[in-house]
């Protein structure tokens, strides 16, 4: 029987289609897929798991009838395993989610999930490239803020959930073989002109006395304050690189917990339903865009500015620090991160795995 298809110019047409097993927020046992390996050397969909770890992936039927009878394989056994189905075959039906292991480490070892057709020895319609990492632990020091105004008082502490909010970071990163070992909250307490606001202007203004404030060496700095100046910036990242050029005095992440105008960031549900489009600059320059529904902008050094034009709370928190924790690593001469943060494992996979695991120093 035949299969009706729309065709302008090309068309790309598959049997079978690999995606995630699981909607919305990042998951540790639910990897993002990079669909996107239609070139040299993969020619295949791409994930990452973490080495002696466990993840689901959907095998969907596209263009194939959907009792057809379909099994799947490890290329390497050795370094990919199938756990479900434990026979190899999959089940009948639209689609299915396969469990797997990776059995071993590297930066990164890979093996493909080959889908056959008829039986285990039949064609190999698609393929899936699994790239399994070893863990690498980086360390994360968050700083609850309260600002005080010149005279000490008025100030109120961030309200960021910071358990949330790295739970989330943890997820995204799993994938990649990147585990962040969260230390102790520190609560600050510090003087500035106004409580309850950090100003950033003239730039870098009040930056350098947060980012000074019981800093802790060989570990990622975060600071959460209430709200950065009088505009619409939601955070800043800096790497060891760009603060010196910026004269911050130290690296690290400082995240506002609202705007000028009273937009509340909620930051706790923004780490779990951000979608920013790419990595943070980290002083070199280049300009990054936002695909949410506000005038999200990077700028160069590392900041971020969302105004919420519907609104809504802007979505950026949670995916910014994921990507900044990774360009401003505290003890290590890093560059700014280029990944995708709208599917960061995704990029992460696709791109540059080995150059952005590089970026950072393991702590074990």
């Amino acid at each position: 029987m035949g299969v009706p298809l729309s065709i302008y110019k090309e068309r790309r047409v598959v049997l079978v289609r690999w995606c995630r097993a699981r909607h919305g927020a990042p998951h540790r046992q639910y990897p993002d897929v990079d669909v996107r390996g239609t070139r040299p050397p993969e020619f295949a969909a791409i994930i990452g798991v973490m080495q002696n770890r466990e993840a689901y992936v959907r095998l969907e039927r596209e263009n194939i009838d959907t009792n057809a009878e379909l099994h799947v394989t490890s290329s390497d056994a050795t370094k990919v395993s199938i756990l479900d189905p434990a026979d190899g075959r999959v089940p009948s039906g639209a689609h299915a989610d396969l469990k797997i292991k990776a059995l071993v480490g590297g930066n990164p070892a890979e093996a493909h999930i080959e889908v056959h057709f008829g039986s285990a020895t039949g064609p190999i319609l698609s393929r899936l490239l699994v790239r399994c990492f070893t863990r690498r632990r980086v360390a994360i020091t968050p700083h609850i803020v309260t600002i005080h105004n010149a005279a000490g008082t008025g100030g109120v502490a961030s309200t960021a959930n910071v358990a949330a909010i790295m739970d989330h970071v943890q997820a995204i990163w799993r994938h990649s073989g990147v585990e962040f070992t969260i230390g102790a909250a520190v609560n600050d307490s510090i003087n500035l002109a106004t409580a309850n606001v950090l100003s950033d202007t003239p730039f870098p203004g009040e930056i350098v006395t947060v980012l000074g404030t019981n800093w802790v060496a060989n570990t990622i700095n975060v600071y959460f304050v209430s709200q950065i100046g009088t505009g619409s910036t939601l955070g800043y990242g800096f790497s060891r690189p760009s603060s010196v050029a910026f004269g911050t005095g130290n690296p690290g992440i400082i995240l506002g917990d609202r705007t000028a105008g009273g937009v509340v960031h909620d930051t706790p549900w923004a780490a779990m339903t951000s979608r920013t489009r790419r990595g943070i600059s980290s002083g070199s320059g280049t300009r990054t865009t936002s695909s949410l529904p506000t005038n999200a902008r990077t700028r160069g050094r590392g900041e971020c500015s969302c105004t919420t034009t519907t609104g809504r709370p802007s979505r950026a928190t949670g995916r910014m620090i994921a990507d900044m924790a990774c360009s401003v690593a505290a003890h290590a001469a890093v560059v700014s991160s280029r990944i995708s943060t709208s599917r960061a494992s995704r990029r992460t996979m696709r791109r540059t795995p080995r150059e952005v695991r590089s970026w950072l120093v393991p702590t074990d």
